[in-house]
């Protein structure tokens, strides 16, 4: 990380052991998501893991069980947790190109909440946790090598929202929002 301040590279430093883990289903889905960050890691940073947890959430998707040619489309349906929420996920897949075992993928995911409350880690204490609103949308593209069960690179734009609202005061809202962009080369 040549010229990150000092304090950013010993804090991504801290990172080292890292563990990201998920099952993964022959035909590439992918399903119980979750990280363990070491013994003195920046809890802050913690939310790096989090968002790339996320990313291979919506990149481990499903295939259908029959080939398709190009621009053939599916719909993938999960229901995962994420973000600190219970989310129902759709994924629109398209499959843009194929040159020999080569296929690109484009992805439009849309995800939605299951539970009425967002318990997200480093909100404050005080912050109310009514989930008042909440959107998440992404698109990407993946490339796959069909010989191989996981994705070998891509790339995804996100952004969720959410307001949150305190049941015992209607007008003592907040809102949070997140965009992340992760290129994978796997």
């Amino acid at each position: 990380m040549s010229g990150a301040p000092r304090e950013i590279e010993a804090g991504v430093a801290k990172l080292k052991g890292t563990k990201v883990a998920f099952e993964l289903s022959p035909n590439g889905a992918g399903t119980n998501y979750r990280y363990d960050l070491p013994k003195g890691a920046d809890a802050e940073l913690g939310d790096v893991v989090r968002a790339l947890t996320d990313v291979m959430a919506v990149v481990t998707l499903p295939r259908p069980d029959k080939p398709i040619g190009v621009g053939g489309m599916w719909m993938a349906t999960s229901r995962d947790s994420g973000l600190g929420l219970d989310l129902v996920t759709y994924r629109l897949v398209k499959v843009a190109r194929i040159d020999g075992n080569k296929v690109s993928l484009s992805v439009n995911t849309k995800r939605y909440s299951a539970t009425p409350r967002f318990d997200w880690p480093g909100l404050p204490p005080d912050a109310p946790r009514a989930l008042a609103e909440f959107q998440a949308l992404a698109e990407g593209t993946l490339e796959l090598d069909s010989t191989k069960v996981f994705p070998t690179g891509g790339n995804q734009n996100s952004a969720f929202g959410a307001t949150l609202q305190d049941p015992k005061n209607p007008q003592g809202r907040g809102t949070i929002e997140v965009r992340t962009r992760a290129d994978l080369k796997l």
